[in-house]
């Protein structure tokens, strides 16, 4: 089994703080194809992330893929419907840990997986290959040089109630329920007779939680 490399530029939910810690996805699901023609399905991660949890590990944080040059250590991951989240921290002093967190502030850095995928574990569909299994995630690096050109960088800066409100706002709320369910909750929105629409509002909240998140 060969390693592999995500040749992509991916979307940070967080850049880095004044503690050196970020946030993004180090791989996303679904189309479209990366650079090298590949596609990972939801769950592709599932058994190499149980493995490191198993053996009590994680992933190397590198320096464009470079094992001589670690530059932290990755805190959690998560696989979501969108894809594999990744929290992580630049070591303070390290070499190059300086570079990548001035890099991450202007948004000239990304994010890219070593793996190895399993046996059997893609298909091929049009040309592409899906990664259905992936057997070993032996590291995700920050990578410096931009190859996907629809990326998308966040910058870092803590949450706010105002963020919280236009977050809303963006979701079709208007200024006056944003600032209400600020203050009161979603549930306190609806009058009596209407709350049994609060379920109907899951799918937004799940989009607001992710925005929560990338501010926290």
């Amino acid at each position: 089994m060969t390693t592999e490399f995500t040749p992509l530029i991916l979307e940070f939910k967080r850049a880095v703080n004044d503690a050196g810690e970020f946030s993004g996805y180090c791989s996303t699901f679904g189309g479209p194809p990366d650079l090298a023609g590949d596609i990972f399905k939801a769950g592709a991660f599932t058994e190499a992330l149980k493995a490191h949890r198993d053996a009590g590990t994680k992933p190397a944080l590198l320096w464009n893929h470079n094992l001589s040059e670690p530059i932290g250590a990755w805190m959690s991951f998560v696989e979501d419907s969108h894809g594999l989240l990744g929290r992580g921290k630049i070591t303070p002093g390290v070499r190059r840990g300086d570079e990548a967190i001035a890099l991450m502030r202007d948004g000239a850095m990304a994010l890219s997986v070593g793996f190895t995928v399993a046996p059997g574990g893609w298909i091929t569909e049009g040309g592409y290959r899906t990664i259905t299994k992936v057997a070993r995630l032996h590291e995700v690096s920050l990578v410096s040089v931009p190859c996907n050109p629809y990326a998308q960088v966040s910058k870092s800066k803590p949450a706010t109630v105002r963020d919280f409100q236009q977050a809303l706002r963006g979701m079709g709320f208007s200024n006056r329920e944003s600032k209400f369910v600020t203050t009161h909750g979603f549930r306190d929105l609806l009058a009596p007779g209407e709350r049994s629409q609060l379920d109907l509002l899951t799918e937004k909240i799940e989009q607001l939680q992710r925005i929560i998140e990338a501010k926290l």
